[in-house]
């Protein structure tokens, strides 16, 4: 990021919202260091996103992962807030909201890393 350019959260939400609109991972390319230019403003390394974003698609479509999936990290006291903490369920969840679910705390569990 630079001093004027978008927030870590602004760029996550650009990528976001560009793979929805895209629909799919094929637009994004990366260089060496793993950043792009395929989105506008984006200037973080995008590696950790697109291998969420792949596991995501992957249990969305019920294509098994090529790698075996990562031990869970120990378990954390929730904020008393309720706000950042992990999700466990979905009432009447399919499938594909089970791979959002996972999605979800994959992405959170990246987040608490790079804090």
């Amino acid at each position: 990021m630079t001093e004027d350019g978008l927030t870590w959260k602004a760029q996550a939400e650009a990528l976001a919202e560009a793979l929805i609109e895209n629909q799919s991972l094929s637009f994004l390319t990366t260089d060496a260091e793993g950043k792009t230019d395929a989105v506008t403003g984006v200037s973080i390394s995008v590696n950790g996103f697109i291998d969420l974003a792949t596991q995501c698609l992957e249990q969305a479509s019920g294509i098994e992962a090529a790698e075996p999936e990562a031990t869970e990290a120990p378990a954390e006291e929730a904020p008393a807030s309720g706000e950042g903490t992990q999700i466990d369920a979905v009432s009447g969840a399919t499938k594909s909201s089970t791979a959002a679910v996972n999605g979800i705390n994959d992405a959170y569990n990246f987040l608490q890393t790079v804090k």
